[in-house]
């Protein structure tokens, strides 16, 4: 299932550690950095990851909302942060 908006993803989190200077989602295993994932942009819903929930192998996670990307970019731009986000 992979496109472009798995090329996309991947600039984005190139992009978050450059201005880190460290990874952006560094996980010990898959389960892991699924949940450090989730623990930053939130955890997939319904409403905006239709039909997430007939992928293979779905797992649920606890439900978590979005971190406030400011707090973990606090040195980035407004207009960095709209495009990271």
């Amino acid at each position: 299932m992979y496109g472009p908006s798995t090329d996309i993803w991947s600039v984005g989190c190139i992009f978050g550690e450059l201005f880190l200077r460290d990874y952006l989602f560094a996980g010990n295993g898959q389960i892991d950095q699924l949940s450090k994932i989730f623990s930053v942009r939130g955890t997939p819903t319904k409403e905006n990851w239709p039909n997430v929930t007939t992928l293979p192998d779905y797992l649920e996670f606890s439900h978590m909302k979005p971190a406030d990307l400011s707090k973990i970019f606090p040195m980035m731009s407004a207009q960095g942060l709209d495009l990271i986000d």
